[in-house]
C-alpha cells in the first residue's frame, strides 16, 4: 500500500488535482410511490437501493452480473473496462465517504504529481463543511486552502469561500444522518437567493466538479459566497497547472529564523533539513515554524519533519483492525533552539499533526487561529491496471491522544489579526524565549 498525499494531502479533496466522487445524498429507500419533485428529489434520487436478504457471495454477484451483460445485453459489451470501473466506483461511493475515491489511471497520475508538488486545475483544496439554515442541515463546499501562484489565487479566491455554483450547477448535499423528507424545500430555496422562484436548481455533484474544475486551460464561471460580503461573488477562472515550493526560509531577526512549510510533498523533509542547516549557520537560536496555509501531505514526510524538532511521537492513528497505534518519528537530529509555531484555518491534515506534536512534546507555543480539523487518514491502494482506490483507513489523534477531526488545533496565543501581525507576534515570542533561555 502506498500512502497518498491527499484529503488529500489527506482528506482533501483536492481540486488542485480535482478528485471528486458523486456523493449519496439521503438514506431512504425509494419504492413505487410517485417521487417528489424539485431539489430534494434531485438529491434523493442518487441514493442506492437496498440490498436483499440473499446469502450469495458479493464476488459471485459481481461475476454473475458481468457475465449476463457480456452474453445477453442486446448491443453487446465493447468495453469491459468501462463496466468494471463503473462497478468499482459505485462500490466505493456506497461507503458514503466523500474522501474515499476510485481513481482512474489518469486521476492516479494526478495524485502522484501532487505528491511531487505539481498540481492541476483550480489550485485550491476544497473540503465539505457542515452547515445549517433554519431546519436545513446540509453540507457545502468550502475552500480550505489556496495554493500560492494558482489560478484560484490569481482569481482572488480566498480560504473560507464557499463554492455555491460552477457553471450552471449548484452544490447542495444532505448529510448521511439527515432525512430529506424532514427538510422544508422552501428553506432550501433560501440558500440560493440568486435563483428565481420558478427556476429549476441543477445540483453539482463531486463528479460534476471533477469534470468542471480539473481541465487545464479551461475557463469556468463560478459563484462564491464570502462571509464579509452580502452578495454572491461571480468569478471567471482559467484553470491551469501550479507548482508549489513547499519550503521557504530566511532570518527574521537577529537570532530568530523563519521557516515556512506550505505543504508536504515528496521533497519537503529534505528541504526542511536544508533550511535548518542554513538558518543554524546564520546564527538562528530560535525559530518560527510557519504552518499557516500548509495543506498537509504524506505521513512519512510529516514523521521526518517533526523528527527534526522533537523525539515524538507524532501522534496516533486509529484503524479498524489494529486500534490505536503510535506514529513513531524518523531518526533525525532535532533543532535545539526555541520554537514557536504559526497556524491558521488553512492548516490541514498532517500539518496539524506536526503543530500539535511540537506543542505537546516540545512545549512550543502556537500562535494564530484554530486549524481546520482535517484528521482522517487516506491510503492509496494501487491496482494492476494503473488505477487505484483512495480509502479512508484511519483517524489521527495528537500525541496527547486528542481527536482534532472537525475541531482543529487551538492556538495557545490567539492572534486573529492580519498575517503580518501574526508573524510579528510569533517572532517577538521567539525572540523573547531565546533571550530568556526558557
Amino acid at each position: 500500500m502506498k500512502k497518498t498525499g491527499l484529503a488529500l494531502i489527506p482528506l482533501g479533496f483536492l481540486i488542485a488535482v480535482a478528485l471528486f466522487t458523486a456523493g449519496a445524498f439521503v438514506r431512504h429507500r425509494l419504492a413505487n410511490a410517485e417521487p417528489p419533485k424539485g431539489i430534494l428529489w434531485a438529491a434523493a434520487s442518487r441514493t442506492p437501493f437496498g440490498i436483499g436478504e440473499g446469502n450469495m457471495d458479493p464476488k459471485d454477484v459481481f461475476q454473475t452480473v458481468l457475465e449476463s451483460l457480456k452474453t445477453d445485453y442486446v448491443d453487446g459489451i465493447g468495453d469491459q473496462k468501462k463496466l468494471t470501473y463503473g462497478a468499482v466506483e459505485a462500490m466505493v461511493e456506497a461507503l458514503h465517504d466523500p474522501y474515499s475515491l476510485f481513481l482512474t489511471p489518469e486521476r492516479r497520475k494526478a495524485v502522484e504529481e501532487a505528491e511531487s508538488g505539481q498540481f492541476h486545475g483550480l489550485g485550491a483544496i476544497v473540503l465539505l463543511q457542515r452547515a445549517s439554515h433554519k431546519d436545513v442541515t446540509y453540507e457545502r463546499l468550502m475552500v480550505a486552502n489556496v495554493l500560492p501562484g494558482s489560478p484560484a489565487e490569481k482569481a482572488g479566491i480566498l480560504p473560507g469561500d464557499i463554492i455555491s455554483r460552477v457553471e450552471d450547477k449548484y452544490f447542495f448535499q444532505i448529510p448521511d444522518d439527515v432525512m430529506a423528507e424532514d427538510v422544508d424545500p422552501a428553506n432550501v430555496r433560501e440558500l440560493f437567493p440568486e435563483v428565481k422562484e420558478d427556476e429549476e436548481i441543477n445540483l453539482l455533484s463531486y463528479k460534476d466538479a471533477l469534470d468542471q474544475l480539473s481541465q487545464d486551460g479551461k475557463t469556468v464561471n463560478m459563484v462564491l459566497l464570502r462571509a464579509d460580503q452580502t452578495k454572491p461573488l461571480n468569478m471567471k477562472v482559467t484553470l491551469g497547472p501550479t507548482t508549489v515550493a513547499p519550503v521557504i526560509s530566511r532570518m527574521a531577526e537577529n537570532g530568530v529564523g523563519y521557516l515556512s512549510i506550505r505543504g508536504l510533498t515528496q521533497n519537503s523533509s529534505a528541504e526542511v533539513q536544508k533550511a535548518l542547516d542554513q538558518l543554524s549557520g546564520q546564527g538562528a537560536k530560535s525559530l518560527v515554524v510557519d504552518l499557516r496555509d500548509s495543506f498537509g501531505g504524506p505521513l512519512d514526510q510529516a514523521k521526518e519533519i517533526a523528527a527534526r524538532f522533537t523525539k515524538g511521537p507524532l501522534g496516533f492513528v486509529v484503524r479498524q483492525k489494529s486500534g490505536k497505534q503510535p506514529i513513531p518519528l524518523a531518526d533525525a537530529k532535532p533543532f535545539t533552539g526555541h520554537v514557536v509555531v504559526l497556524v491558521n484555518r488553512a492548516t490541514l491534515g498532517t500539518s496539524e499533526l506536526i503543530a500539535a506534536a511540537l506543542a505537546e512534546e516540545l512545549k512550543a507555543p502556537i500562535v494564530g487561529t484554530a486549524t481546520f480539523g482535517d484528521g482522517l487518514d487516506q491510503t492509496l491502494i494501487p491496482l494492476d491496471d494503473g488505477s487505484a482506490i483512495q480509502l479512508t483507513t484511519g483517524k489521527f489523534l495528537t500525541s496527547a491522544g486528542t481527536d482534532f477531526n472537525q475541531k482543529g488545533i487551538k492556538p495557545t496565543r490567539l492572534v486573529a489579526d492580519t498575517p503580518a501581525k501574526q508573524l510579528e507576534a510569533a517572532v517577538a515570542l521567539a525572540k523573547a524565549s531565546g533571550a530568556s533561555g526558557v
